[in-house]
């Protein structure tokens, strides 16, 4: 302080390495006189320090800055990503929806309150003619079966069940086919896990129409039975006609017989019942299953 330094202007900056302050330089210009008092030095330094905070500052907040918009172009990314992972899932439900929808079955699927859940194959609509989310799934299915309590048990069994193999077991117990509106359908059941948790397990019910099928089978077995009785009848063809004649003698007998006998009835109808039996087991031998109901009826 014995010399006198006559400030005139001041420059003072930070030192920095790798964006930490470690200091800073002043530089000063002066004129060859002494401090006049120590005052005079303590606001010089006070300066220096205000100056080494407000250029920290202003570096700290470029540094905030910098990083805000790093974080910002961040989130935008991710963004974009999720928005094109939400497209992506968009457009696999969509397909499977259209794949279900085209599927020609009836798919629909339930929880352990038996409520059917409002997505559902558009084929359902069409089967039950009508909307069937939010209804109950022993109404809807079983309605008019005496046992449809018994369903409505051994579905809340398997719901209790955490055992896969054993809730299987316990569907094997429920209908494969029911009918609705002169429609055959064949029923799967299927267990839905959507995870560990029991309780979030659902039940799936894939219905198909097998009513043509049925048809077309019973059919081809009409067609086979009438195959196997002309093969049985070329082959045993004198037996064939000579039942044949002996059937309509029996048939020529009952139309003379207008009235039944005065006396001796329980006995008529026993030798009656006796040759329809007997002609019963003749037509099996050759495959005549039409004949054999008509004679049953009798």
């Amino acid at each position: 302080l014995k010399e006198t330094v006559m400030l005139k202007s001041v420059l003072a900056f930070p030192l920095c390495v790798t964006s930490q302050i470690n200091g800073h330089l002043a530089f000063i210009e002066t004129e060859n006189k002494r401090w006049e008092t120590e005052k005079e030095m303590e606001e010089f330094c006070s300066l220096s320090d205000l100056l080494l905070f407000i250029i920290s500052g202003a570096l700290e907040r470029k540094r905030s800055q910098e990083e805000l918009v790093i974080a910002r172009q961040n989130t935008e990314r991710k963004n974009e990503k999720i928005a094109l992972l939400f497209t992506d899932v968009q457009r696999n439900m969509a397909a499977v929806t259209n794949l279900l929808n085209n599927t020609g079955q009836g798919i629909l699927s339930f929880g352990s309150e038996l409520s059917i859940s409002t997505e559902y194959s558009s084929e359902c609509r069409r089967i039950f003619n009508g909307d069937v989310g939010g209804q109950n799934i022993i109404e809807l299915l079983f309605a008019h079966d005496p046992e449809k309590e018994v369903y409505g048990d051994i579905f809340r069994e398997v719901f209790k069940q955490g055992n896969l193999c054993r809730q299987s077991v316990l569907l094997t117990l429920l209908p494969e086919q029911i009918s609705i509106d002169e429609n055959v359908f064949s029923i799967d059941y299927k267990i839905i896990r959507e995870s560990l948790d029991t309780s979030q397990q659902r039940i799936m019910v894939i219905m198909t129409d097998i009513t043509e099928k049925n048809a077309l089978e019973e059919q081809i077995e009409q067609e086979r039975e009438l195959q196997n009785t002309m093969v049985r009848v070329v082959e045993q063809y004198d037996s064939f006609m000579e039942i044949i004649e002996d059937f309509k003698r029996l048939l020529e007998d009952l139309e003379k017989s207008t009235e039944l006998p005065a006396s001796g009835e329980e006995k008529w109808k026993e030798d009656l019942y006796r040759q329809v039996h007997t002609f019963k087991g003749s037509f099996s031998m050759f495959g005549l299953q039409h004949l054999i109901r008509k004679l049953h009826e009798l």
